[in-house]
């Protein structure tokens, strides 16, 4: 029986796109190490640790300040590192948010918006499904854009302040972090919007040079 992979094939364009020694570059392990800290954010949040929250959480915001500079300083940049960061980022906030969620305190006024939490999931969901779909027809890999950065440095403002407001360490008056959250939300339905006519713009400029390319051949 062949077990071998096509060398045309889907698998064998990932395991050009992302080779295996990607992975040991620094600035991409950073990004993975944020990833494996995801799950103990969620834990000390939901079971409020906050020691266990501040060390972690700080090595996550450490890791994340960091993996960009050592991409440009070590010539890291890959195709892995386009993928893993954004992953990260959103693996982040989705859990942060939804740990929030599951802490809402009925006599509390300051509660995290379930609605703010669809919205992110469904751009998400959105985002990662269109460009898995431009990556599988035209092996493309779109980064994030400025406006999905911008989107992701206020949301994460927004969470550390609801963080602190549950934790009743600073009450934020006049509901300043959920002014916060809406310009992070309004940052990303932009994000999603930029993000959807550039792989559209993409996915035909790619579609007329393979149809160029099988008429001159």
């Amino acid at each position: 029986m062949n077990n071998q992979i096509p060398p045309n094939s889907y698998f064998s364009e990932l395991r050009f796109r992302f080779p295996v020694y990607h992975f040991f570059y620094l600035s991409n392990a950073l990004s993975i190490l944020r990833i494996l800290l995801v799950p103990a954010i969620y834990w000390s949040l939901i079971s409020e640790h906050m020691v266990v929250l501040i060390c972690v959480g700080g090595v996550a915001f450490i890791s994340d300040m960091l993996d960009g500079y050592f991409a440009r300083r070590l010539d890291q940049k890959s195709e892995l590192g386009k993928v893993l960061d954004p992953i990260a980022d959103k693996l982040t906030i989705s859990l942060v948010s939804f740990a929030l969620i599951l802490s809402r305190k009925p006599e509390f006024d300051a509660n995290f918006p379930v609605w703010a939490f669809l919205i992110m999931i469904m751009r998400d969901l959105l985002i990662l499904t269109g460009s898995a779909f431009l990556f599988k027809r035209t092996q493309v890999i779109e980064p994030s854009n400025i406006w999905g950065r911008v989107a992701t440095v206020f949301i994460s403002i927004a969470l550390i302040l609801y963080i602190l407001n549950y934790q009743q360490i600073f009450v934020v008056k006049y509901k300043i972090s959920h002014y916060i959250l809406w310009i992070g939300i309004a940052l990303a339905t932009v994000s999603l919007l930029s993000h959807k006519r550039r792989l559209i713009e993409i996915y035909r400029n790619t579609g007329s040079l393979q149809l160029n390319s099988r008429r001159e051949n």
